[in-house]
């Protein structure tokens, strides 16, 4: 059984995939969105999905 967190956790990381940054940052809080922009959430995935030792990620279908 999948929790609150683990369900959004997945979505995020689907939308991250699929390159939609912009969606991402529609989830966040307002207080906290205009804290980031949809290009440091793809800066931060890109590098992090290049680096010598990316994060695995396995997404259950």
């Amino acid at each position: 059984m999948s929790t609150d967190v683990e369900t959004l956790a997945l979505r995020i990381i689907k939308l991250a995939q699929a390159g939609h940054f912009t969606e991402i940052r529609k989830l966040f809080p307002p207080a906290l969105r205009v804290m980031v922009s949809a290009q440091a959430l793809e800066r931060a995935w890109t590098t992090e999905a290049t680096s010598a030792d990316p994060l695995r990620v396995s997404v259950r279908r």
